[in-house]
């Protein structure tokens, strides 16, 4: 018998240090400006992960341009399912070490990667963010860090200090694939409000070190009222979802990074947790739930808050919203009542 002769292959697949995961959805006049800040990163090592998640205008093409021109990107398309999904696909799909989110209508500074990367020996790195209003071209910094590196023995007592539980974004960041997919960290479906946060916080549970880069290179977007391109007022039951996913991570994420300070504990279960909770309140006038509906969220909601004013506290910047937030607590209080109340205040 005669056998051939093993023959290496001349060409072997790159594997990218980092994978930068877009998700897009009918961003047609703000993809290019998005694309173009990614391929002109000082940090060339990287693939760029454009997920169409059923855009309707023309970003599918664009995003097939850019991959036509590009090897580094890579095109996947699916129907419309949200951002969470778009993102997860981008995570399974994704070959580098590391991973960043950029979102679709923001931009970056050439040197987001070349900074996020200097953080290697740690597990998480941030950048600082700047909000850019697109009406008119000014901006103005949300995120700004002295650079830093971190480890586990000061990692409590630094993200308290910095309060790095209140930077909640996706993106701005550089996470470890391993870490990811070791611990089965996906955005929740379920949810379009708070799925960056959350996913921020499973990972920070797994999280023994961060860097911080004094860089200010990722751009948000927004228009001149202050809100994103994307704002929505999400419908109640998502709001009462996002708002279980924030006070169930909350003990093990506490004690993970060792954090007791009673006052910073109150602030961050009242911003991002509970808060979101009374948000939903609002949503239900805003959508014109139906009567039945709303005196059901009070007959079950009214002892959820109150449980959780026990537990936590509530401490909102409002006056009027610590207000609120103690008339839902009282269980006593008849869900006709409450209703009645509140369809005053918010001219239903």
């Amino acid at each position: 018998m005669r056998y051939l002769p093993f023959v290496e292959s001349r060409y072997i697949e790159h594997m990218p240090k980092i994978s930068v995961i877009v998700p897009v959805y009918n961003v047609e006049p703000y993809l290019r400006q998005c694309v173009d800040s990614i391929l002109n990163q000082t940090f060339t090592d990287f693939e760029l992960l454009l997920v169409d998640d059923g855009s309707t205008d023309c970003s599918g093409a664009i995003c097939d341009e850019y991959a036509n021109r590009d090897f580094r990107v890579k095109v996947f398309y699916t129907v419309n399912r949200g951002v969470s999904a778009a993102r997860n696909l981008g995570i399974d799909k994704a070959s580098a070490e590391w991973v960043t989110f950029v979102d679709s209508d923001d931009f970056v500074e050439s040197d987001y990667l070349e900074s996020l990367d200097k953080g290697e020996s740690c597990e998480l790195s941030f950048v600082g963010i700047s909000r850019y209003n697109i009406d008119n071209k000014s901006r103005q910094v949300l995120v700004k860090f002295h650079s830093e590196f971190i480890f586990r023995e000061q990692l409590g007592k630094k993200v308290v200090e910095l309060d790095l539980l209140a930077v909640g974004y996706a993106c701005g960041k550089l996470y470890k694939k391993e870490i990811i997919d070791s611990n089965h960290i996906r955005f929740d479906e379920r949810v379009r409000i708070h799925e960056d946060h959350l996913f921020y916080y499973d990972y920070l549970i797994y999280c023994q070190s961060i860097y911080l880069s004094d860089s200010i290179c990722y751009n948000y977007t927004c228009q001149t009222n202050g809100t994103s391109l994307s704002h929505i007022v999400a419908p109640y039951r998502m709001l009462l979802t996002a708002s279980d996913g924030f006070v169930s991570r909350y003990p093990t994420l506490f004690k993970h990074l060792g954090i007791t300070d009673i006052a910073y504990v109150k602030r961050i279960t009242t911003e991002y947790g509970i808060s979101t909770r009374r948000a939903a309140v609002y949503s239900l006038y805003y959508y014109k739930e139906n009567t039945y509906t709303r005196l059901s969220f009070f007959d079950e909601q009214s002892p959820i808050f109150l449980n959780l004013y026990r537990k936590y506290g509530y401490k909102p910047g409002f006056f009027k919203h610590w207000l609120l937030y103690m008339f839902l607590c009282m269980t006593w209080i008849p869900p006709q009542f409450k209703d009645w109340v509140l369809k005053g205040i918010y001219k239903m």
